[in-house]
């Protein structure tokens, strides 16, 4: 009986420090183990086991034949060799069982060792062991597939009588299962039906329509004509002009003569007739430039029974005012028909377009003409030079570079110019101008401010003389290129106390043209390199016309 309770009193001590050694190895082993403490705790689960097992063989081996066991043996001795191990005075073979591994040698080995002594663990270790939940992958589910419990709305029957009334709706076999009911354990645990609930109450909220709607009232039309007007010019053009389609009242209004008062046609194809339209509703800022201009210009060429449309005669012109044609693609006959019933220009330019006899005796009959712009014309003459100058009464400005005019031509210019002309420019005449044109064009036009006769390589210092001598109020002087006046002679220039700017381009030499500066005190020197007299638009302003807005 004592050699019993020793032996029961060493088999719970020993229990206890397995116990102990199983709760070192769960909470050190799953830490080195890292992401994989599920795989650590069920080796340490099987290692337990192992001990328990040994410990209860050797226990009952000692009951059945081996020697009497006291209370002061020794401890148990472990010895390894290559072939096997000897524990508590035994020799265990290495290729039997794992149950006889000691705790001294389970000491010595590592995790992995643990991990793969779970391989060979009997099956029956893990029964009384909690299995742990390893969480599913979710998976995609059909909505449209319904499962054998769930309900769809056509299951619901609803009084035909009053659809809207929430207590004669009545359902079949309805059943609302919560989320706590839901079935975790199959495979398809997380993958959740459509919601079947109904609530307790709905609207059905439907928009009908009028089978006889009142008649409106239109406000927009008990607005006087004056208020609508102001409406209107918010309005592109091309929005006004379809809006003149929508009533004869809007016609009549889209007609008025404040409308169309500033009108852009740059850069498009002017079909036949658009410009007499355009003219016929009073406009007065119409710009054309780099347009393309089809004959003919007025409706009624075209439309000979439309007499809606006005028709201008020798009283009644055209209120246009300021024209702008530069590099436009315009016959010389298309471009007289239309000079021929503007009476009332202030400014036109017709750079780069073919001019005519015919032209430019139209252009003549507009006596308050005050700027014209005819840089790179051709078909110009003495005669119609001769019929330009003779009409005009107050021209200030004249941009007449780089023509074909001959000698005739120029020196008809220079006797008969207006003597209102303050800014003139003649450049480009490279073997036509000479010295006796400046000096009669300067006799004849003491007011001018403003002279350029660039690329003249006839002219010598004479034309200088005579600047100084019948220009008392010129401010700015252009003779670059002018190879045949001598550079010292711009010396002269210090007499003329108005004299702001000096354009000598292509002439001096940086060394001369210092020397200039410092002689000429007060007068700025080559700032100047392309001129802009009589010129519509002037650097990035392409939607002006000598500083007048085109677009409303």
């Amino acid at each position: 009986m004592k050699r019993k309770n020793d032996e029961s009193e060493n088999s719970e001590s020993f229990e206890e420090q397995v116990e102990k050694r199983r709760r070192h190895n769960i909470e050190g082993r799953s830490t080195a183990a890292g992401g994989d403490a599920t795989r650590c705790r069920t080796a340490a689960v099987v290692a337990h086991q192992t001990l328990v097992a040994s410990h209860r063989s050797r226990a009952a081996a000692s009951n059945r034949s081996g020697p009497a066991l006291s209370s002061n043996r020794p401890a148990p001795t472990v010895s390894s060799s290559t072939t096997g191990s000897t524990v508590c005075g035994r020799t265990w073979s290495s290729a039997s069982s794992r149950k006889d591994v000691t705790l001294e040698l389970l000491e010595d080995m590592g995790v992995n060792i643990i991990e793969d002594s779970s391989n060979d663990a009997p099956e029956d270790a893990f029964d009384n062991q909690t299995k742990p939940i390893i969480n599913l992958v979710l998976k995609n589910k059909d909505q449209n597939i319904r499962k054998p419990n769930q309900r769809s709305l056509a299951d619901y029957s609803v009084s035909s009588e009053d659809s809207l009334d929430p207590s004669k709706i009545s359902f079949k076999d309805y059943k609302y299962t919560s989320s706590n009911d839901l079935d975790l354990n199959t495979e398809n645990r997380y993958q959740f039906g459509p919601d079947t609930s109904v609530p307790e109450r709905f609207t059905k909220y439907t928009r009908g329509r009028r089978d006889n709607p009142s008649p409106g009232v239109d406000l927009f039309n008990q607005m006087v004509d004056e208020i609508v007007l102001n409406v209107f010019k918010w309005l592109p053009k091309g929005s006004l002009a379809r809006c003149a389609l929508v009533c004869k009242r809007w016609c009549r209004l889209i007609k008025d003569d404040s409308l169309w008062k500033r009108i852009d046609l740059g850069l498009r194809n002017i079909r036949p007739g658009i410009i007499g339209q355009v003219l016929s509703r009073g406009c007065i800022v119409l710009r054309l430039a780099r347009s393309s201009v089809i004959s003919p210009v007025f409706p009624q060429v075209l439309y000979p029974s439309f007499s809606t449309l006005k028709i201008f005669s020798d009283k009644d012109s055209c209120k246009l005012q300021y024209l702008d044609l530069s590099m436009a693609t315009i016959s010389s006959k298309c471009l007289g028909e239309l000079l021929t019933t503007c009476k009332n220009l202030k400014k036109l330019a017709l750079e780069r377009c073919d001019l005519s006899d015919r032209v430019c005796s139209a252009i003549s009959k507009n006596s308050n003409l005050e700027v014209i712009h005819l840089a790179l014309t051709s078909g110009l003459s003495d005669v119609g030079i001769a019929s330009l100058t003779s009409g005009f009464k107050k021209l200030t400005e004249l941009n007449i570079s780089w023509t074909d005019l001959d000698q005739k031509g120029l020196k008809v210019l220079c006797e008969t110019a207006p003597r209102s002309l303050e800014r003139i420019c003649m450049a480009g005449y490279r073997e036509t101008l000479e010295d006796e044109h400046v000096n009669a064009l300067v006799s004849h036009c003491p007011r001018l401010i403003e002279l350029d006769v660039s690329d003249a390589t006839k002219l010598t210092v004479a034309t200088i003389t005579s600047i100084v001598e019948h220009l008392p109020r010129l401010e700015s002087l252009s003779t670059s290129r002018c190879y045949g006046i001598v550079p010292s002679s711009y010396l002269l220039l210090g007499h003329c106390a108005s004299l702001l700017y000096l354009n000598v381009y292509g002439l001096l030499r940086d060394a001369a043209l210092s020397e200039l500066r410092d002689r000429l005190q007060g007068i700025e020197i080559n700032k100047y390199p392309l001129s802009s007299v009589a010129r519509p638009t002037i650097g990035i302003k392409r939607t002006s016309l000598w500083n007048l807005r085109v677009r409303d």
